[in-house]
């Protein structure tokens, strides 16, 4: 009996390789699979980081977008509204000045005397009607 006992030890010993292979690979397996699961978590987590990034990036170009559509529409409204006013200030404007709204003279001294300017040539006087001034000054005022 002590031979037989002592026989299958020495089997088991020579073939405990293949128990403590398979013992290292299922050990191996399981250090991989933990270590993959770390590194799953690891990832999750930077790519979580990145989605939330990315979310609070969009928010901020929405929430800009906002203001200036809101400004592009308050400066809208208030050009419109002055355009407005000033259409129906000009509406009824009447723009016929006649013909003699606008006068060129030559100038003259207190003497009568043409005044010329430094090449010699007389200096002109433009001057413009009441009507006329009225119309311009209605036309660049709104």
């Amino acid at each position: 009996m002590a031979t037989n006992i002592n026989s299958m030890l020495t089997s088991a010993n020579r073939y405990s390789y293949l128990f403590n292979n398979s013992a290292t690979k299922t050990q191996n397996s399981i250090n991989s699979l933990w270590s993959n699961y770390g590194n799953f978590q690891s990832n999750a987590s930077s790519n979580l980081a990145a989605l939330t990034e990315i979310r609070q990036n969009a928010s901020a170009v929405v929430e800009s977008y906002n203001d200036a559509k809101d400004t592009f529409y308050t400066q809208f409204d208030n050009a419109m509204s002055s355009l407005k006013e000033s259409a129906s200030a000009i509406k009824n404007q009447d723009f016929n000045v006649g013909e003699n709204a606008i006068t060129k003279t030559e100038e003259t001294d207190k003497d009568g005397n043409v005044i010329k300017d430094e090449d010699g040539n007389a200096v002109i006087k433009t001057t413009y009607s009441k009507k006329m001034r009225g119309s311009c000054k209605l036309l660049f005022a709104t």
